[in-house]
């Protein structure tokens, strides 16, 4: 499974601050829909790509 962390989505053109409230919501999603609650961790840094081109609408490179 592929995984993003936040400086890989700001190596897409998001600013610091959008990059972190995609991450934020690409947890929070793991965690409501796909019902995984290791994403609920304050410490996990990586999250699945899937997840991210969800909340962003797109397809990462």
């Amino acid at each position: 499974m592929k995984t993003v962390t936040i400086k890989e989505i700001e190596s897409h053109g998001f600013n610091s601050a959008q990059s972190q409230r995609i991450f934020r919501k690409a947890k929070d999603y793991m965690v409501k829909e796909k019902k995984c609650d290791f994403y609920s961790g304050r410490k996990v840094q990586r999250v699945p790509a899937y997840a991210v081109e969800k909340m962003l609408g797109m397809e990462l490179n």
